[in-house]
């Protein structure tokens, strides 16, 4: 996925659901975080 999609999705998730938006930006920051960098949105 590049940034633009994801970006996009984000988006999509904000305006459907607050709480789902939040899971995926946790999940995110986990994915990240394991594979040993940080990359800001």
């Amino acid at each position: 996925m590049d940034y633009k999609t994801i970006r996009d999705k984000i988006e999509d998730m904000v305006n459907d659901n607050h709480k789902d938006f939040v899971k995926a930006i946790i999940s995110m920051e986990k994915s990240l975080t394991m594979k040993g960098f940080r990359q800001p949105l």
